[in-house]
């Protein structure tokens, strides 16, 4: 009986990731991010908007939860509006400005991890023009930690008279979901350390517009961003952009395409790469179990405009004859601060039947890669969502050697975790994409 070892060492790999990601996932405590954006007249794109800025490092498959349930003094969340979830992709440093609109979220324009329908929520979260907050926390809607919060609804005198709520948070009779009462465990008081923001002036948008760099004292940085002076504010049909860019970026560099291909006896490392500003070097680094990673040289960058292509030979990846080998590059900045790219793979060519390389993830307009088979046959490309639903299925008849493979059907999926499967003389590789 032929033994699948792709397919198992490649489900092992997975779930090793899985497991760590999700044991190592950054906790964070009130403060440790700050809203810096917030618009409910949709623009381009056409989503209401919202967008904070990272004041404490996180790494990957880091969730936070955002919604525009009311808090209620002394709880609970109300759950008749919307609830999203975002799950960071890759480790992200102090000052990384994050922009959510719908169930997308980009960092300096790009993608960058995973927005989540939790309740309610088909089309991210919908903000009130007549006021309304997000709200940011960790746990469960039921235990929620809250990080931060922002609310712009001024609260007018009810008719009994008992409550005058105009100069601060909604109080105890607002049962509205557009009403909110300061979340448990946050400070809203300015140049006291806040670690949310209330507008004393009722408004429709609101974002900063004062540029804040690198700084060594967080709370300086949090006291400037919940100073409601440092902010634009706009009502009716003037909605606008949140910022992209205005905190030091998260990657100094954009990484367009990064992949590794079989050699036989060493491993070909390809990245293109634009938008070098202030850059250091790349520097290569190998796994053969998905978790550890060791590393396997530098690259040092042109650190100027324009687009580059590099290049890096591994001639000791198959030195101990692994099953496979993991690379990812870790790219960092002159001053240090650095992001790592998704993880790349390749198969030890030795004993198997074909080995998938070039792989191109995440995902963009297309699906890209190549397999390289020891003999003819049928190849046979499955793609399925995360529910297990096939999506689309192609067979080809290859000979021996590499045959290109390409889907152009990845330009109409939707943003979320995909699972391209390669079987060839019964033998499978199960590979999880992201788009």
């Amino acid at each position: 009986m032929k033994k699948n070892y792709t397919t198992a060492a490649l489900l092992t790999c997975l779930l090793i990731i899985s497991f760590s990601s999700t044991k190592a996932q950054t906790t964070l405590a009130p403060g440790d991010i700050a809203f810096s954006g917030y618009s409910s007249v949709a623009v381009s794109p056409v989503f209401d908007t919202f967008s904070f800025v990272l004041l404490k490092p996180i790494t990957n498959n880091t969730v936070i939860f955002f919604t525009d349930n009311g808090w209620q003094n002394g709880g609970p969340l109300l759950s008749s509006e919307e609830t999203i979830s975002w799950t960071s992709a890759g480790s992200l440093p102090v000052g990384t400005n994050v922009v959510v609109y719908g169930l997308n979220a980009i960092i300096n324009a790009v993608p960058n991890g995973t927005v989540t329908n939790v309740t309610n929520a088909p089309q991210g979260i919908n903000l009130a023009t007549t006021g309304d907050q997000v709200l940011a926390y960790q746990g469960s809607t039921a235990s929620p930690t809250f990080i931060s919060a922002i609310h712009m609804n001024v609260y007018t005198l009810l008719a009994d008279g008992v409550d005058t709520d105009a100069s601060t948070w909604d109080g105890a009779h607002a049962t509205g979901t557009s009403y909110c009462y300061l979340p448990a465990g946050l400070v809203s008081t300015p140049n006291a350390n806040p670690t949310a923001l209330w507008f004393s002036t009722e408004s429709d948008n609101a974002k900063l517009t004062t540029c804040f760099g690198p700084t060594a004292n967080v709370q300086a940085l949090r006291n400037s961003i919940y100073t409601t002076s440092n902010w634009t504010q706009t009502n009716g049909a003037n909605g606008f952009s949140m910022l992209t860019s205005c905190f030091f970026s998260v990657a100094p560099v954009h990484l367009i395409s990064f992949t590794a291909s079989n050699q036989t006896d060493r491993v070909q490392l390809n990245w293109q790469v634009d938008n070098e500003i202030n850059f250091s070097h790349y520097e290569i680094e190998r796994s053969y179990n998905c978790r550890e990673f060791t590393n396997a040289g530098n690259v040092v960058a042109h650190n100027y405009g324009g687009t580059f292509n590099y290049n890096f030979t591994d001639d000791n990846a198959f030195k101990n004859n692994p099953a496979a080998v993991y690379y990812r590059l870790k790219q960092v900045d002159i001053d240090g601060s650095f992001v790592y790219s998704s993880v790349v793979n390749v198969r030890n060519k030795k004993d198997l039947a074909f080995a998938v390389n070039n792989l191109v993830n995440p995902v963009k307009d297309k699906i890209s890669f190549s397999v390289t088979t020891k003999t003819p046959g049928q190849l046979v490309i499955r793609l399925s969502d995360a529910d297990g639903k096939i999506i689309l299925k192609h067979s080809y008849n290859t000979m021996t050697g590499t045959t290109p493979v390409q889907l152009n059907e990845a330009a109409a999926l939707a943003t979320g975790l995909y699972f391209l499967r390669v079987d060839f003389d019964n033998t499978s590789t199960i590979i999880k994409l992201i788009k």
